[in-house]
């Protein structure tokens, strides 16, 4: 493997999360199925530094509506460290703070902000974590820095109770309902978005 044994003997033995890095030199050398016995294990956790992080094997719906609200009102940080959400609600905030501490082990942090223009706070939940940023980047398929070409993931296109959690998340973002609909002439549900392709791909689902 090309490394001391020394070094080996700590990955194996006394380090509480082995590298990726020795991990494909492992595979390489000893045992090429080492990450599917890694995979079938119950849970899977990854560590960056110090943070431990749970993710998750299959898209649950809280998955698929915490991935819709995040393509909605969220983004991953250009500096590849963490996920941010705003939103002017602080409940929907604290929402999808406690589902990152039920898919994911651990909470961001919520704090408001105020622009020189607004007569009230919204708020921002900063999760700092370097596992999550990674996982819907190269998982979920969603762009580091502003949002742009986006597209719904071929993770959830053959189950149609997890796409009904995922356009449920979208909504609570940018969807709104006639505001008295027993005298609405005609019941619509409207979502606004700036990416258009994305609205007319959504369209194709009925």
């Amino acid at each position: 493997m090309s490394v001391s044994s020394d070094y080996y003997r700590e990955q194996l033995h006394n380090k509480r999360a082995v590298s990726i890095g020795f991990l494909k030199k492992f595979a390489r050398s000893i045992d090429v199925d080492i990450f599917d016995k890694i995979y079938s294990r119950q849970t899977l956790f990854f560590t960056a530094k110090k943070r431990r992080v749970r993710l998750p094997k299959e898209v649950s719906n809280d998955l698929a509506y915490f991935y819709g609200y995040l393509q909605g009102d969220g983004c991953l940080t250009l500096d590849k460290k963490g996920v941010v959400f705003s939103d002017e609600y602080l409940e929907q905030m604290e929402r999808i703070n406690e589902l990152s501490g039920k898919l994911f082990g651990f909470h961001g942090k919520i704090y408001p902000k105020m622009s020189k223009i607004s007569l009230k706070p919204s708020y921002q939940i900063e999760i700092k974590s370097v596992v999550l940023n990674s996982f819907f980047y190269h998982v979920m398929g969603i762009n580091r820095g502003i949002k742009k070409n986006l597209k719904i993931t071929e993770l959830l296109m053959h189950d149609d109770i997890i796409l009904k959690s995922y356009f449920s998340g979208l909504f609570d973002v940018d969807g709104t309902l006639p505001k008295n609909p027993e005298k609405a002439k005609q019941l619509f549900i409207d979502l606004t978005m700036k990416d258009e392709k994305f609205i007319h791909s959504i369209e194709n689902f009925d």
